[in-house]
């Protein structure tokens, strides 16, 4: 009989334990979400609500109110990984696509695209 392994791989760091509920950013809609990230790091994490999928959490704050960000996206992963560290960007999220066609545009607010005028 193969034991089952409930514990984590390693604790989160001390300063990146959530000991409360934020309510979560619903990025189930087409609108486009500004969060202002508060860790450079995901918690790492399996989630039953998610049917026991691994699931990254960041702590966020969306219109100045703490959140979390869960993602279980590959594509969304990646392109906040290219953008790290993550501590102290704003970042624009907003999801695309529908089922397995679904992306997100990510975009750093902070570094502006200006054109030169003429």
């Amino acid at each position: 009989m193969q034991e089952s392994n409930t514990e984590p791989k390693e604790l989160p760091i001390w300063d990146e334990l959530i000991t409360e509920q934020l309510p979560a950013v619903k990025l189930f809609d087409t609108n486009e979400h500004t969060l202002n990230f508060l860790v450079d790091k995901p918690t790492e994490t399996i989630s039953h609500k998610f049917k026991g999928k691994k699931v990254m959490l960041f702590s966020v704050k969306e219109n100045n109110e703490p959140k979390t960000l869960i993602v279980t996206s590959i594509r969304l992963a990646l392109k906040l990984k290219v953008l790290s560290p993550l501590k102290g960007r704003t970042l624009a999220i907003q999801r695309i696509g529908k089922s397995t066609d679904t992306d997100y545009n990510v975009r750093d607010i902070n570094k502006v695209v200006t054109e030169a005028v003429e």
